[in-house]
């Protein structure tokens, strides 16, 4: 299997042009990659059932809250939680086994401190974002909660993808039928970024390329 930085070269006739530099090339196929995730990411949102083509990033976590100090807000609890954690998006969480657990979106957390919005036993919230030191990432979530015997949260969650490396024959953590799906996106960006240079094919040709090959892939 040749490295994907030479896939690109050969179906953009690229290989024998020193003004590409594999790093570059590999650049663009990154980038490329995340796009395509966060495709089906979107599309399995619209569609509310999982696709195949993400199962390789699906995760889980189990965070320990039997030692999370707890607030009363109302009659109920809440507290936050800060984890090393490497989610692309959060699909589901469910606390104490069986209870599920819903995000609330930061425009609407006024709701649960106007008491407008109250956890229950049979259904629990939390909001979520990320921070960074500038070296480690963590996600922080705040959990609002019936009872402060709440022990355990697990997230259910797509992971970031992989970033790739030169010597990379395969995409690592996705599915091999992806291979073409990022290798056209990827001569899209090279054709457009480097359109000083007279590639064989247009930007829109490769990006009718790229939409065929990600509707082919969408299951």
């Amino acid at each position: 299997m040749p490295k994907l930085t030479d896939s690109l070269r050969v179906i953009t006739s690229t290989v024998n042009d020193d003004f590409y530099e594999d790093e570059d090339l590999l650049s663009y196929i990154n980038h490329s990659k995340k796009e395509v995730v966060s495709y089906y990411i979107n599309k399995e949102r619209d569609r509310k059932r999982s696709l195949r083509v993400l199962d390789i990033l699906r995760e889980t976590q189990e965070i320990d809250l039997s030692s999370a100090t707890y607030q009363t807000l109302y009659d109920f609890y809440y507290t936050d939680v800060g984890i090393d954690n490497t989610a692309e998006s959060i699909h589901s969480v469910i606390n104490n086994d069986s209870t599920p657990c819903r995000e609330i979106t930061w425009d609407r957390i006024n709701m649960i401190h106007l008491g407008n919005l109250q956890p229950t036993k049979a259904e629990h919230y939390y909001t979520v974002s990320n921070s960074t030191d500038g070296e480690n990432n963590q996600t922080q979530f705040t959990f609002y909660v019936d009872s402060d015997t709440n022990t355990k949260s697990v997230i259910y969650y797509i992971n970031q993808p992989k970033e790739l490396s030169l010597e990379d024959t395969l995409l690592v953590d996705l599915p091999e039928r992806l291979r073409y799906t990022v290798l056209y996106k990827s001569a899209q960006l090279l054709s457009i970024e480097e359109s000083q240079k007279n590639l064989d094919q247009s930007p829109d040709y490769w990006n009718k390329m790229y939409l065929e090959s990600l509707k082919n892939n969408e299951y």
